[in-house]
């Protein structure tokens, strides 16, 4: 298996004379005068020290427009497609087989270990997610060519993709309407949650992240609220005078419930607002029939039969459109199989079907194979769903933790499901992941690393044979505590705007280190580490006292200040200025002294 080591970037976009450090196996240096590369194999680095089946792992790391994405922009195109898209100018250097391949034009390779120079770029297959919404991307971008041997994970890549997993339609630009691009997202993304989730392998391998214990399924109110407002934005214009009422009022049907059993009640609501949806997404030429047909079939049903043998009945005996008769098919279908697989939950305040992940394994697949994977199928037009730990309305996972769910569902679909789908894909090997912990819980930066190691480590037990490299870029000194700091690249742009790697000038050790350090040291904050109002406020106090223009405003200010030290010294420069002040301090000294006392007498 082909692994990539290191890559030194002359000049792409911004970067200029860059070094990305990948695997910290060995040591490079590059002379760009000289064109002499220098390799050798550091002694000092613990093998297997990322745990099985992961070959490295690094990071790159720098202040804001340090070119973090752009390094990883460049790693992707070079990997994924090679010199067949643009003129590579750098070095690459690769591991095979304990053997180091380079690839640079006239260079000089100064080494003892093994090597071969190759004329051609080796590619690796490459997994992406970006942290960040890109909604802007096209064919040419090649972080989205799956064929090349990449798997774009963003959220604005598959909002743009997804909806051709359904429809076939070339929508590059997001031309449809929003909401079908959403509907198809959203479907989409729970196939690849629940495809994960009843991998029994996978339930039963992952420990440190906790998957979610149920998938909930309840109805999709959506419909309802877009067709009142719809009618709400036409009566009001017409008030206003602005143009006749042209548009369509359509008149919603009361909500009729006949069944007195808690599930077949429940399965009328489904019904019900899936009528609605179905008038609101204009799937009807005229949405007036659809409504027509909801009416009658809340006059059509009883309390005494069950609720879906009712349902199919009316389909069949109930004449309407062709396009009409097979949506509603498609409903009931949908409908029968939700019963047939999901228990359902009440508790007098929330009611829903669910699966046990645990233990539904089995009809979790079959809700894959035979509902979600269904040309039919869209989340937001049949039911919602739900992942949560405990049952009921308030449960559902954190943001957090639904989009690491998010991030290795697709992770999965990627070394799982997509290599079957084209039969010279890869499965992917070098994950990058670009500031994916945005928008987490500091715990949950603190243990994310971790996370995505044991996840990968369950990867190679579903699908052996893999061995793993992770690149990631970051800004969370929390997960640079997990990070050597001879596994990360220091990125910081100049005055003029071009990026350097400025590793070396580092030099100090970020494995297990303090985030207050990490912060100082790795991410360049040379103004301090408290707030910036916090500093404007601390400096204003500094001039007033300098400037002998105390007042008790000011030493409320004082009052206020959390660090200790910053606090005691603030107060002493006070006191120096004025005896009142100064007995003021004292006073405080009284206070603190009165405080340890009785927490020692406690």
């Amino acid at each position: 298996m082909i692994h990539i080591c290191f890559a030194y970037i002359r000049k792409y976009k911004a970067l200029r004379n860059v070094g990305l450090k990948i695997d910290s196996r060995y040591d490079y240096r590059f002379d760009p005068e000289t064109k002499m590369l220098s390799i050798s194999e550091d002694e000092n680095f613990p093998k297997r020290f990322w745990g099985r089946g992961v070959y490295s792992l690094a990071a790159i790391v720098g202040n804001n427009g340090a070119g973090k994405s752009t390094s990883m922009e460049f790693i992707l195109k070079t990997l994924m497609d090679g010199a067949n898209t643009h003129e590579i100018d750098g070095v690459l250097v690769y591991e095979q087989d304990g053997r180091i391949l380079v690839w640079g034009k006239d260079i000089e390779v100064d080494t003892t270990l093994q090597y071969s120079v190759v004329n051609d770029i080796p590619k690796i297959s490459c997994f992406y997610y970006c942290g960040h919404f890109m909604p802007y991307v096209t064919y040419s971008d090649l972080r989205s060519t799956e064929l090349a041997g990449g798997y774009n994970a963003s959220d604005g890549w598959l909002l743009v993709k997804d909806i051709q997993t359904y429809s076939n339609i070339s929508s590059i630009y997001m031309t449809l309407p929003l909401n079908q691009h959403l509907n198809y997202f959203v479907a989409q993304n729970n196939h690849r949650i629940c495809t994960m989730l009843a991998d029994e392998k996978v339930r039963n391998t992952i420990k440190e992240f906790c998957l979610p214990k149920y998938v909930q399924i309840g109805f999709n109110d959506s419909g309802w609220y877009a067709i009142n407002e719809k009618n709400r934005q036409a009566e009001q214009a017409a008030r206003q005078n602005k143009y006749p009422l042209n548009t369509e009022i359509i008149e919603i049907p009361p909500k009729k419930i006949a069944h007195t059993n808690a599930r077949n009640r429940y399965l009328e609501q489904l019904i019900y607002y899936n009528f609605l949806n179905l008038a609101n997404e204009g799937i009807q030429e005229k949405p007036r029939e659809t409504m027509n047909m909801l009416t009658a079939w809340q006059d059509f049903k009883n309390n005494t039969d069950p609720i879906l043998v009712q349902f199919k009945f009316f389909i069949e005996k109930t004449k309407c459109s062709r396009g009409l008769k097979t949506d509603l098919s498609a409903m009931w279908y949908m409908a029968k199989k939700v019963n047939e697989l999901c228990s359902f939950f009440d508790n007098d305040f929330t009611q829903c079907f669910y699966l046990d992940t645990k233990t539904d394994g089995a009809k979790l697949k079959e809700l894959v194979d035979e509902v979600l994977g269904k040309h039919l199928y869209l989340t937001a037009k049949f039911f919602d769903m739900y992942y949560s730990q405990e049952l009921g309305s308030n449960t559902i996972l954190s943001s957090g933790e639904q989009n690491l769910l998010n991030i290795f569902s697709r992770l999965y679909d990627a070394l799982m499901i997509s290599p079957s789908k084209f039969a010279n894909a890869d499965s992917k090997r070098l994950i990058l992941l670009d500031e994916a912990e945005i928008g987490f819980h500091p715990d949950w930066q603190r243990r994310y690393i971790n996370l995505v190691l044991d996840f990968l480590q369950t990867m190679v037990l579903v699908k052996p044979g893999v061995d793993f490299q992770v690149l990631i870029s970051t800004h969370s000194p929390v997960l640079l505590s997990d990070i050597p700091d001879c596994c990360v690249n220091y990125m910081e742009a100049d005055e003029k705007g071009y990026t350097r790697n400025v590793s070396e000038t580092v030099g100090r050790e970020t494995f297990a280190t303090n985030v207050f350090e990490q912060y100082r040291d790795s991410f360049f904050m040379k103004q301090g580490l408290i707030g910036e109002f916090a500093q404007r406020k601390l400096k204003a106090v500094q001039a007033a006292i300098e400037e002998d223009r105390v007042s008790d405003e000011i030493l409320k200010i004082v009052r206020m200040i959390g660090d200790v030290r910053i606090k005691e010294y603030l107060l002493k420069e006070m006191a120096s200025h004025d005896i009142n002040f100064e007995i003021a301090y004292h006073e405080e000294k009284i206070k603190e002294l009165k405080r340890r006392k009785e927490c020692l007498n406690e």
